[in-house]
């Protein structure tokens, strides 16, 4: 456990919390293939060409060879139809030597209203980003098979960092998304008061400065000012796009949040590496 102090900013290092973590899933990986015998295989879906998308598969192929995880990418064009992606999907949750599942969101604009059916092609036995309506429904009722990895990554940081979801209001920005749903629900089914802000409701960022943890998922580049925030904030970036050279830029406008926060996770190197992490920790964990 580690104390947030009221003297000092803490700017959280993913990359370093993940070092803990990987020790515990090379277990798991051991653990698995003597129970399997054999490794472990992943599926990686990848429609279209999105810069973010590309960035965390390519993280993801980093750490499953770490683990000794076998990837599969698949990626495909974005001029395909939903119904075409979907069967693609479907055969590989039919597939007995794919353990595990995940669609790259977002999905090109062509085909983002059918974001969830596509999703739901996914076996739930295989969802282990926890992104399908099987998913959603068991976790209303705390009987999720897999807590949705980025979900799953706050809870352990702030666990780590004594962030208690009932003390202080939450608000959690972009509260309509896939992951923002799932992440207010969470808070809420731990007892957290939640503030729930969409983009779209502009005017009511202002409300963010009741809040003493902010989450922000929007992918919208600095729509996170620190003037919307109060003095203390704990602010967690779960929002990534690819901007200005290649670089990734997070929802939260970096220099001016860090002057009234008392925690910060940046983008790169936050809840990116750690949210990775618990991926195949859903994957792996199918052993025990």
């Amino acid at each position: 456990m580690r104390e947030i102090s009221d003297s000092r900013m803490i700017v959280f290092d993913g990359r370093k919390f993940t070092k803990e973590q990987k020790i515990k899933l090379k277990d798991l990986s051991e653990r698995w293939q003597t129970e399997h015998r054999r490794k472990p295989k992943v599926a990686f879906v990848l429609v279209g060409k999105n810069p973010s998308s590309e960035l965390y598969v390519k993280q993801k192929q980093k750490l499953a060879q770490e683990l000794s995880v076998e990837v599969l990418i698949k990626r495909i064009v974005e001029n395909k139809t939903k119904e075409e992606i979907k069967k693609k999907i479907t055969k590989f949750s039919e597939d007995a030597f794919i353990d595990g599942i995940t669609v790259q969101l977002p999905l090109p604009e062509g085909l983002k209203e059918g974001t969830q059916e596509i999703l739901d092609a996914i076996a739930l036995k295989k969802d282990i980003d926890g992104l399908t309506t099987a998913s959603f429904d068991l976790l209303k009722e705390n009987k999720a098979l897999f807590m949705p990895a980025v979900t799953r990554a706050v809870l352990e940081v702030m666990d780590t960092y004594k962030i208690k979801p009932t003390e202080g209001v939450f608000a959690v920005v972009g509260a309509k998304g896939w992951v923002g749903k799932r992440m207010a629900l969470v808070l809420k089914n731990n007892g957290a008061e939640v503030l729930e802000i969409d983009l779209g409701t502009e005017e009511k960022l202002q409300d963010l400065r009741k809040a003493d943890t902010v989450i922000s998922c929007t992918g919208s580049p600095g729509i996170i000012m620190g003037d919307y925030l109060k003095n203390g904030v704990k602010a967690f970036d779960l929002g990534v796009m690819i901007v200005e050279k290649g670089e990734p830029k997070g929802d939260l406008d970096f220099e001016s949040v860090k002057e009234k926060a008392s925690f910060i996770t940046p983008v790169p190197g936050g809840i990116g590496p750690v949210t990775v992490a618990s991926l195949f920790a859903n994957l792996l964990e199918k052993c025990l």
